[in-house]
């Protein structure tokens, strides 16, 4: 997402417009979620930026595939951060 991103100037804008909104709050601290993005394992996939092995994951998997997480997602509009920067 902050690939697009050229400055750090526009990188808080984004981090200020996700920290602003409720459903992002909600995924960011919910636990499983939490879990997922702090495994080490998991962490080294996402920054390989390659969505196969995303895909690959298991734990990834798993998480996508619970319906507290799915409901989660869905509330959280990813492009209206983007919108202005």
């Amino acid at each position: 997402m902050f690939d697009k991103l050229k400055n750090f100037g526009d990188q808080f804008k984004v981090m200020t417009k996700m920290m602003q909104d409720e459903n992002f709050r909600a995924l960011m601290g919910n636990p499983k979620f939490r879990a997922l993005v702090s495994d080490p394992e998991f962490r080294t996939i996402a920054q390989a930026k390659d969505p196969s092995k995303l895909l690959g994951s298991a734990k990834f998997r798993q998480v996508m595939s619970d319906p507290e997480m799915l409901e989660l997602m869905k509330k959280v509009d990813f492009a209206k951060f983007m919108k202005g920067v």
